[in-house]
């Protein structure tokens, strides 16, 4: 138990990749939608968290997060209008 308390970060960092091999894995037995929400969901989890480190504890407010999100929204929108869903 003193091994998991010394070394969470790593352990929760191993199980967060064992899961995400896993679920690639299965994606061929995953419906397309239910793989779609899990991608966008992964995203935002990403983007919350990094998010969270630069409010939350270095204290700086920073605008760069709403403009890598616009920018990825402004390219992705053409090539979904053209092609459909990627």
């Amino acid at each position: 138990m003193q091994f998991l308390l010394k070394y969470r970060t790593q352990a929760l960092l191993l199980l967060a990749l064992l899961v995400s091999f896993g679920v690639s894995q299965a994606s061929d037995n995953i419906d397309a939608y239910v793989l779609q929400i899990m991608l966008i969901a992964g995203i935002n989890i990403i983007l919350a968290v990094s998010l969270n480190l630069v409010n939350g504890h270095t204290g700086q407010f920073s605008l760069g997060h709403a403009g890598f999100m616009g920018v990825a929204l402004t390219w992705r929108l053409p090539f979904r209008w053209r092609w459909g869903p990627l």
